[in-house]
């Protein structure tokens, strides 16, 4: 009897895997898998990018403006497939991302008309912010390829390194924005509300 119990169990595995449905999904978790790759090597050669940019003297404002923002969109499109495929648990830290994203993108444009941009460079803290991103997004790319589910220790520390993602985003979000309100003035902040 129990033979035949482990020769079922044997059968519905071989059964699953060789099914269209368990071949389709070996394909989706080679492909996550696979894309964990191509979100890995824009991070690097951004990485390798900046660091040569800033060690031979050859940055450029349009260097400086461009970087931000392909990190942007980087990060900005994978939160949005990883929402679609984990749902709830990466909505919320995703929304909060890319609103803060969009808001300091604004508030950098309305600086620069002001003349002040410098104000609102990139510091410290928002470049923890997208390392810390990009990490979480690598984990959890990387855990849609295993079959663990989301009991995964990969998924488990990337969705815990997306909740601490999402705090350094409103934090360094907060930081901009006070050190605009700074530099803008009492008479600049009366005259905007007119």
């Amino acid at each position: 009897m129990e033979a035949n119990a482990s020769q079922r169990v044997d059968c519905r595995a071989r059964d699953h895997n060789s099914s269209p449905r368990g071949r389709i999904l070996h394909t989706t978790h080679r492909a996550y898998a696979a894309r964990g790759g191509d979100v890995c090597v824009p991070l690097v050669t951004d990485l390798v990018d900046g660091y040569l940019a800033r060690k031979w003297s050859v940055q450029s404002d349009f260097g400086a403006f461009l970087d931000p923002v392909a990190d942007k969109l980087l990060v900005c499109t994978v939160l949005l497939l990883l929402s679609g495929s984990l749902g709830a648990i990466v909505s919320l830290p995703a929304a909060l991302i890319v609103c803060r994203e969009i808001g300091i993108s604004a508030l950098r444009e309305w600086m620069a008309i002001r003349g002040a941009h410098a104000t609102v460079a990139v510091g410290w803290s928002g470049k923890l912010k997208t390392a810390t991103q990009m990490s979480a997004l690598q984990l959890l790319l990387l855990s849609l390829s295993a079959a663990s589910g989301m009991t995964s220790p990969i998924r488990r520390l990337g969705i815990a390194l997306l909740y601490i993602s999402a705090a350094l985003t409103a934090y360094s979000g907060m930081q901009l924005v006070e050190r605009a309100c700074a530099a803008l003035g009492p008479e600049d902040s009366r005259r905007s509300q007119q």
